[in-house]
């Protein structure tokens, strides 16, 4: 989960609730940062709820068309939970097609996540 725990150690169901009800409070107060869409959009990926991830990565990028780490977030989560590999790959490759903030996540790492989505297909 993006932001949040250590990696490769899967979070409580209560701790990504606390996160999600966290980011919902941060996109209220700071609407145009995108850590906390990013956030919303891996907890919408990791509950499963694929409309609300779509409508979460939607309005990430209406308002803040520059930075796509939702996308990045989303398609991590949706790796990690091993669902719809296709769509991690279509988030993964609309990431690297342009150059992410200095606190998003790498290039490479992005790459990185894409062979594995593309191995696992």
């Amino acid at each position: 989960f993006v932001g949040v725990g250590a990696p490769g150690i899967p979070l409580a169901r209560t701790d990504l609730a606390l996160a999600e009800l966290h980011a919902v409070e941060a996109v209220k107060l700071h609407p145009r940062r995108q850590a906390p869409r990013a956030i919303l959009a891996s907890a919408s990926a990791l509950h499963g709820k694929l409309d609300e991830m779509e409508a979460r990565l939607a309005e990430s990028e209406r308002l803040i068309p520059d930075d796509l780490t939702p996308y990045h977030a989303a398609a991590a989560s949706l790796l990690q939970v091993g669902k719809d590999r296709s769509r991690a790959e279509a988030y993964l490759r609309k990431y690297l097609a342009q150059e992410p903030e200095p606190t998003a996540p790498s290039l490479d790492k992005a790459r990185a996540q894409l062979a594995l989505a593309l191995r696992k297909r």
